[in-house]
């Protein structure tokens, strides 16, 4: 129910996103809200709200489910096949209702579009997989401002002559069911030099009156780094910059985020991920 209340806080005004390939804010009324991804190896998931409107200010529990969508055609096709995704609970992500299929799944190099038809909604998108990111090697180290916590770092090597770009996630299994987006997890190869490590800081959770970047010794951690196009880094870079709480992107006072929807706000992301899990007490020298 945590994750639930969240998205009532969500307000419509007080987003005022804007399209990639627009200057005009979207005018305030109930929005379809898409976030998907499909990564390499996997099948496409996708979540499916709408705003609130900018006079709400808090919505009782049992009207928290007019907010999610769950009568939607969503389609997803490789450019061969389309897919109609099937709608199902999951209580692992928030909202705690996704779409998805077992009949496709994501391949490194192809683009994939997604169609999703709603009452008056009508929204696409297109995204392409890069190939999962070369990790050659990751530590876990004290923090410099206490030794009590510790940071992750990873070693990632690109050798493309092309820009490309990466968005770090973190799963805190002891506290968390879901990937949150890390603290200044968005990167591109800029900062990428060899034998630089880069470092992985915690999850940003939703509506903390205290946050850490760094880990503890108790701390089970999962890392995913997706390799990702330039258009989801735009969504996930100005993401981060400006929503430093939440774990979702309606739960922001953020004025502008990217959006690579045609009629919605969000994103549809295709990402090569590396994933690793992390005990950091596995890493802690006991002398």
């Amino acid at each position: 129910m945590r994750g639930l209340y969240k998205i009532l806080l969500i307000v419509a005004g007080s987003i005022a996103l804007y399209s990639c390939k627009s200057d005009e804010p979207i005018e305030n009324r109930p929005t379809l809200v898409v976030e998907g991804w499909i990564e390499d190896g996997m099948p496409p998931v996708v979540i499916l709200t709408k705003t609130l409107n900018f006079s709400t200010e808090l919505t009782p529990l049992t009207d928290i489910e007019d907010y999610i969508i769950k009568w939607a055609k969503v389609s997803v096709s490789d450019g061969n096949k389309t897919v109609v995704l099937t709608g199902k609970y999951a209580p692992e992500y928030f909202p705690p209702y996704i779409y998805t299929t077992g009949h496709m799944l994501g391949q490194a190099g192809r683009t994939y579009s997604i169609t999703v038809e709603y009452d008056n909604f009508h929204a696409t998108a297109q995204t392409s997989i890069p190939e999962p990111p070369d990790v050659k090697d990751y530590r876990v180290v004290p923090s410099a401002q206490n030794d009590t916590l510790y940071q992750i770092e990873v070693l990632l090597q690109d050798n493309n002559p092309e820009t490309d770009y990466y968005q770090a996630f973190v799963k805190n299994k002891v506290k968390s069911k879901q990937y949150l987006s890390a603290y200044m997890g968005s990167f591109n190869d800029d900062i990428l030099s060899i034998g630089t490590y880069i470092p992985i800081f915690n999850g940003v959770e939703a509506i903390v009156e205290k946050f850490s970047p760094f880990y503890t010794k108790n701390d089970s951690i999962s890392v995913k780094i997706a390799h990702i196009d330039h258009h989801s880094y735009e969504f996930w870079d100005q993401y981060s910059k400006n929503v430093q709480m939440p774990s979702n992107m309606f739960l922001t006072s953020v004025s502008w985020i990217p959006t690579n929807i045609t009629g919605g706000i969000g994103y549809w992301c295709g990402m090569g991920c590396w994933y690793k899990n992390i005990a950091i007490s596995d890493y802690i020298s006991t002398k």
